[in-house]
C-alpha cells in the first residue's frame, strides 16, 4: 500500500529509467503514481486525482498532446496542473504545450534541483488557490448568515402599519441594500466553489409551476418604480413535473432576469417558457427579452468573462460574476445559452436545459393562466393590513419548509400570536418528529420540498394515526388545489406569499376556537391584562405598533420609565433662567410618551412645550407641578405593572439543563443548522436552572454572535 502524503504526483513516461529518476527526486516529499502509456495515465488521473501530473510528450500510441487534450476535456481532471517532461528543446513544442493547457516544462535530462523547484512552484500555486477558495467560501458563509437575518427582520418590521414615512423609507433602503449585498455574497461563494471544482448539482423531482411562481415573486420586486411591463408566457407543452436541480435553474433565471430589470429603465421585460422534445425527456427553453441598454458585439464576446462589467460609470450594481456563474451552471446541466443583443435596443437570452420528465402530464391551461396572473402578486406589497391579533400562548405550531427565508417569514408572521413555534426543513424530519410523539395545534406544511414533499409527509402522518390539524403552505393554490389538498389529508391551505388575514383566520379557527373559556381567560396575562387599568395609556395600540411583540414593548417601556424619571427631575428645577433647557426636555418627554401611547401624559407635556415655545412663563408655573405629579403617578403604575408581569412569568425550575437538549444543540451548531440552534435554545431557555453556572446565558450570547465553534468546544 502506498503511504499517502499531503500531495500526490502522477508521472507518465514510457521509459522506466525516467520514471525511476523522477520518483527518486520527488518521492521523499510526495506520493508518487506511475504509468508508462497515455491510456493508463488517463484512467489513473481520474481514479487517483493527483495534485500534479508530470507528462512525457513523445510516447508510443497516445502521445502527451493527446493525453492532455483528454484530461482538459474531462470535468474530473481538467483542473489538475500538467507539467510536460520532454527532450524536445524547440520553442514551437513548448508553445504548443502551453496553448493546450500545460502549466510548465521540465527538460530532459533531469536536473534534480530544477525538477524539484518546478514541482514545488506548482504546489505553491495550488495551495494559494485552495486557500483563496476556502477563505472566500468561509467569509461568504459567515456574512451571508447574519445578512439573511437582517433581510427577514426588515421585512417583518415593514409590516408595521404605524411606521412613519421616513422610517418606512429607511427600512426599504436597508432591505434593498441588504438584498444586493446578499446577492454579491452568494455570487462570490458560488464562484469560489466553481473555481475549486466543488460545485455539485442536487437533482430531485420538482414541479415547474412552483419554480415559475418563485421566480416571478423574486423578480417582480426588481421593477421598483420603473415604468416597466413584465410579461410572462408559458406554452402548454411544458411538463408538469420534472427531475433536475430546481434551485440552480431558479438561480440561472434570477441572474438573467435581474440583469434585464437592472439594465432596463423603461419598456418591457418578457419571460417565455416552452418545452421541446429531447432524448433525456424535455428540453426546457427559457427566453428572456428586454428593451434595455443592449450590448455591442465586443461586449457580448466578453459577457461570460469573470468580473466583466459594462457601463462602469453608471450607478448599476453588481460584481460581474453573475453571468460567468450562469454559464457554468448551464454547462453543468448540459445546456446552452445564446445571446442576441443590439446596443440601444435591448437583449434576448435563450437558455436550453435538458431535464428528465417525471410525468407526461403538461401544465393545464387553467394553471398557466393563474401563473401568468401571478406576475402582479408583489404589487400588493406595502399595503399594510389593519389586523388586531389575539394572543394564543396556549398554542403550539410546527412550520415545515425547506427554504430558510420562508421559515423565517412564516415564523415572523406567527410570532406575534405568542404561540410556541418549532421549525423543520424537510418532510422526513416532520414525520420522524410525529412518530416520536410530538403533537401540535397546527402543522404548517410546505407543499413542494425535495425528497419527501408535503403531501407524502402528510400521508405518512395520517397512516401513523396522527389526527392533528395540518395546513398546506403552497405556491400552487390555483383553482382545484383546495380539493386536492383536502383529499390528501390536509385540513386547509394558505397560498404563498402568505396573506396575514388568511393566516389569522386559520390560527383563530384551529387554535383559539378550540379552547375553553377558562383557558382563554387564563391566558390573558402579561401587559394586556392592564389594558383598561391605567388611564390615558393605550396598551393595545402600543402592542400593535411593535407587531404584538410584548417583550419588545416591555423593554421599551422599561427604558421609558428610566429616562422619564431623570427628565422629571430636570423639569422640576424649572426657573425663568433655564427656559430653553426646559423646552428641550419637555419636548423629549412628549415624544417619548406619545411613542409609548401614554396619551394623557403626552398631551400634558405637549401643552407645556407650546407654552415654552411662546415663552408663557405663567402657564408653566401654574401647570408644571400638576404635570410632574401626574407623570410620576403614571411611572409608578408602570413599575407596579412590571412587578406583576415578572411574578406571573417566572420560569419553572430544573436542577440542570437536559443533556439530550445540549447534545441537540451541539449537533445543530456543528452542522450550522441555524434554525435548529434557535429551536433548541428556546426550549433550553424555557426553564431556570439551579446548577448551570450561567451556562444557558453564555450559550445565548455565543449563539446570537454566531460563534458556533466556541459552543462546540464548550459542549464537547
Amino acid at each position: 500500500m502506498i503511504e499517502r502524503k499531503k500531495y500526490s504526483i502522477l508521472i507518465v513516461d514510457d521509459e522506466s529509467l525516467n520514471l525511476k529518476t523522477l520518483a527518486n527526486i520527488l518521492g521523499t516529499d510526495y506520493t508518487i503514481y506511475m504509468e508508462k502509456n497515455g491510456a493508463d495515465a488517463v484512467e489513473s488521473a481520474e481514479e487517483y486525482q493527483p495534485d500534479i501530473i508530470l507528462l512525457d510528450i513523445i510516447m508510443p500510441g497516445m502521445d502527451g498532446y493527446e493525453v492532455i487534450k483528454i484530461l482538459k476535456n474531462n470535468d474530473k481532471t481538467k483542473d489538475i496542473p500538467v507539467i510536460f517532461i520532454t527532450g524536445l528543446g524547440d520553442d514551437e513544442s513548448e508553445e504548443k504545450g502551453f496553448l493546450m493547457g500545460a502549466s510548465d516544462y521540465i527538460a530532459k535530462p533531469f536536473s534534480h534541483a530544477i525538477a524539484l523547484h518546478r514541482v514545488r512552484n506548482q504546489i505553491k500555486i495550488l495551495e494559494a488557490s485552495r486557500a483563496k477558495s476556502a477563505f472566500l467560501a468561509n467569509m461568504s458563509h459567515e456574512i451571508r448568515t447574519p445578512m439573511n437575518t437582517i433581510l427577514g427582520v426588515t421585512e417583518i418590521l415593514l409590516e408595521d402599519e404605524m411606521l412613519s414615512d421616513g422610517m418606512e423609507e429607511g427600512l426599504l433602503k436597508i432591505y434593498d441594500s441588504s438584498e444586493l449585498l446578499l446577492g454579491i455574497i452568494n455570487d462570490i461563494l458560488d464562484f469560489s466553489k466553481i473555481e475549486a471544482g466543488k460545485f455539485d448539482l442536487t437533482p430531485s423531482e420538482y414541479e415547474i409551476a412552483s419554480l415559475i411562481n418563485d421566480t416571478i415573486n423574486m423578480n417582480m420586486m426588481r421593477i421598483g418604480k420603473k415604468p416597466i411591463v413584465f410579461e410572462l408566457t408559458i406554452e402548454e407543452s411544458v411538463p408538469k413535473r420534472l427531475f433536475g436541480d430546481e434551485l440552480r435553474i431558479k438561480q440561472i433565471l434570477n441572474n438573467i432576469l435581474s440583469n434585464a430589470f437592472k439594465y432596463t429603465e423603461k419598456g418591457k421585460v418578457t419571460l417565455a417558457i416552452a418545452g421541446e422534445p429531447h432524448e433525456k425527456g424535455v428540453e426546457m427553453v427559457f427566453k428572456v427579452q428586454d428593451t434595455g441598454l443592449g450590448m455591442t458585439k465586443e461586449q457580448v464576446n466578453l459577457l461570460f468573462e469573470e468580473f466583466s462589467r459594462f457601463d462602469q460609470g453608471t450607478s448599476i450594481e453588481g460584481t460581474g460574476l453573475g453571468m460567468a456563474i450562469t454559464q457554468n451552471l448551464i454547462g453543468l446541466m448540459a445546456g446552452v445559452i445564446e445571446v442576441e443583443s443590439e446596443r440601444g435596443s435591448g437583449s434576448l437570452f435563450t437558455i436550453r436545459i435538458p431535464q428528465k420528465v417525471v410525468s407526461t402530464e403538461c401544465l393545464s391551461k387553467e394553471v398557466i393562466e393563474n401563473l401568468c396572473s401571478l406576475r402582479n402578486i408583489n404589487m400588493r406589497r406595502g399595503k399594510k393590513a389593519n389586523l388586531t391579533r389575539e394572543l394564543m400562548p396556549y398554542g403550539k405550531v410546527l412550520i415545515v419548509d425547506d427554504i430558510i427565508p420562508n421559515l423565517y417569514v412564516a415564523t415572523g408572521l406567527i410570532k406575534p400570536y405568542k404561540v410556541k413555534i418549532e421549525t423543520l426543513m424537510s418532510g422526513k424530519e416532520a414525520v420522524d418528529r410525529i412518530k416520536d410523539g410530538a403533537v401540535y395545534d397546527v402543522i404548517f406544511m410546505d407543499h413542494m420540498m425535495p425528497g419527501m414533499d408535503g403531501i407524502e409527509a402528510t400521508r405518512q402522518m395520517r397512516e401513523f394515526g396522527y389526527n392533528g390539524t395540518i395546513v398546506a403552505l403552497t405556491a400552487n393554490a390555483v383553482a382545484g388545489q383546495a380539493e386536492m389538498f383536502l383529499e390528501n389529508g390536509f385540513d386547509a391551505y394558505i397560498s404563498k406569499p402568505i396573506d396575514i388575514r388568511e393566516l389569522d383566520a386559520v390560527l383563530n379557527k384551529f387554535i383559539r376556537d378550540k379552547q375553553t373559556v377558562e383557558v382563554i381567560e387564563a391566558s390573558k396575562k402579561g401587559i394586556l391584562k392592564f389594558a383598561d387599568s391605567i388611564d390615558g395609556f393605550d396598551i393595545q395600540k402600543g402592542l400593535n405598533k411593535f407587531g404584538g411583540d410584548e417583550g419588545i414593548y416591555l423593554r421599551l417601556l422599561t427604558k421609558y420609565v428610566s429616562s422619564a424619571s431623570s427628565m422629571l427631575e430636570s423639569l422640576a428645577e424649572f426657573d425663568n433662567e433655564n427656559l430653553n433647557d426646559y423646552l428641550i426636555t419637555v419636548h423629549g418627554f412628549k415624544g417619548a410618551s406619545v411613542g409609548m401611547y401614554a396619551n394623557n401624559i403626552g398631551e400634558m407635556a405637549g401643552r407645556l412645550e407650546k407654552a415654552a415655545k411662546e415663552k408663557d412663563i405663567t402657564f408653566i408655573h401654574e401647570n408644571n407641578s400638576a404635570f410632574i405629579s401626574a407623570a410620576q403617578n403614571f411611572i409608578d403604575e408602570l413599575k407596579k405593572m412590571f412587578a406583576i408581569i415578572e411574578a406571573e412569568n417566572q420560569k419553572p425550575k430544573k436542577e440542570s439543563p437536559d443533556p439530550d437538549m445540549l447534545e441537540r444543540l451541539f449537533i445543530a451548531c456543528r452542522s450550522y443548522a441555524v434554525d435548529d440552534v434557535e429551536v433548541v435554545m428556546t426550549e433550553l431557555e424555557a426553564h431556570e436552572y439551579e446548577n448551570d453556572n450561567d451556562l444557558i446565558i453564555w450559550l445565548r450570547e455565543k449563539v446570537d454572535l454566531m460563534e458556533f465553534t466556541e459552543v462546540i468546544e464548550k459542549l464537547s
